[in-house]
């Protein structure tokens, strides 16, 4: 869960993702002062080098004063497109044009186009082995379930998934555990199981029920919660990261995770009951921000999208393995098993 994959380039304010196919084309990133300065942390590759790279050194020109501010509180860099062939941008990146246009306002012909690293992918989520198949603590399979997608980590993306590869995954993956999924329910037509699912049914029922009936006196509305651990996820797991920030942010979740309890919700329909999806989903946000944070911490390195300025090298000695995070009652405990080396071995990255 540690390993998340920053876009380097979201526009500013909306946040839309604007394409590598824009840098692909020619576009230059520059500074406040017009330098491309992807010159000083990759030259040879430049505004084509790895996305956690390129986030890395947007935020590195920003911390060095070199960046654009947005209203005086967000930094940012300028993707320069004035000195290609309008006419080869109006063909190839169409979208780029209409999404510049409609969403920040301004010529890209003309004007720099606002951008600034925004969190894009989790390169690890639900355990499951390369079936799709979920699996428990001890390595088996929860029968009757699968995960497939970016919600699954079947370990094609390692630790900083390459551009494209995730729509491949949703294919490949989504046809598997689709195909199995339905075999699986073609021959498991029994009534014990048909029980059995109508029992986690009635449980989730009642837990999600206990929570809309929920009153709390001065009790906490669920966006001050959110917005506070957004907060607390970013210092604590951001671009760069370190034992002290990231310890924290993790006494800052468990505060809010107790302060969760408190929640109330205003809304008691049963029917599109929005506030209460939203309360729900905060619950597993919350969670999975405390995977993210625990394998941050302990994990001593920096591997692809996870980059620990008080541990700056990979160590492959000790780190080449999977961070398996598991839930048991009101706590978290973090496993380890270790990465299978089949046909090529992971090198140094050289830029």
């Amino acid at each position: 869960m540690e390993f998340v994959q920053w876009h380097p380039t979201a526009l500013i304010p909306s946040g839309i993702l604007i394409s590598e196919a824009a840098r692909a084309e020619g576009a230059y990133l520059v500074n406040r002062e017009g330098e491309r300065f992807m010159k000083r942390y990759a030259p040879q590759q430049m505004e084509l080098a790895p996305r956690d790279v390129v986030s890395r050194a947007i935020a590195m020109e920003c911390k060095a004063g070199r960046g654009f501010m947005w209203k005086g509180k967000l930094c940012y860099v300028g993707l320069d497109i004035r000195h290609l062939d309008p006419s080869r941008v109006k063909e190839r990146l169409p979208l780029l044009l209409e999404t510049v246009k409609t969403y920040a306002g301004i010529d890209p012909f003309s004007e720099l186009i606002p951008v600034a690293p925004a969190v894009h992918y989790f390169m690890g989520v639900i355990h499951t082995d390369l079936h799709g198949r979920v699996l428990d603590p001890y390595g088996n399979w929860i029968k009757g379930l699968w995960a497939a997608g970016e919600v699954a980590a079947v370990s094609v993306h390692g630790a900083n998934r390459l551009g494209s590869n995730s729509l491949s995954e949703c294919a490949v993956w989504g046809r598997i555990a689709g195909e199995a999924a339905a075999k699986y329910a073609l021959e498991n037509r029994s009534g014990a199981v048909e029980e059995y699912i109508r029992a986690i049914a009635e449980e989730e029922e009642r837990r999600i029920l206990y929570v809309l009936g929920r009153r709390e006196t001065g009790g906490i509305p669920a966006a001050h919660v959110k917005s506070a651990s957004q907060k607390v996820v970013t210092k604590g797991a951001g671009i760069f990261r370190n034992a002290e920030s990231t310890a924290e942010a993790i006494a800052e979740l468990v505060k809010l995770m107790n302060n969760f309890r408190n929640i109330n919700i205003n809304d008691t329909s049963r029917i599109y009951n929005m506030e209460l999806r939203e309360v729900i989903e905060l619950d597993g946000m919350l969670q999975a921000a405390y995977a993210l944070l625990l394998g941050a911490y302990l994990r001593t390195e920096s591997r692809g999208a996870h980059y620990r300025i008080d541990y700056p090298k990979r160590d492959d000695k000790h780190w080449l393995r999977h961070t398996i995070v598991y839930k048991y009652g009101d706590s978290f405990i973090a496993a380890y098993q270790p990465v299978k080396i089949e046909g090529w071995p992971p090198e140094m990255r050289q830029y």
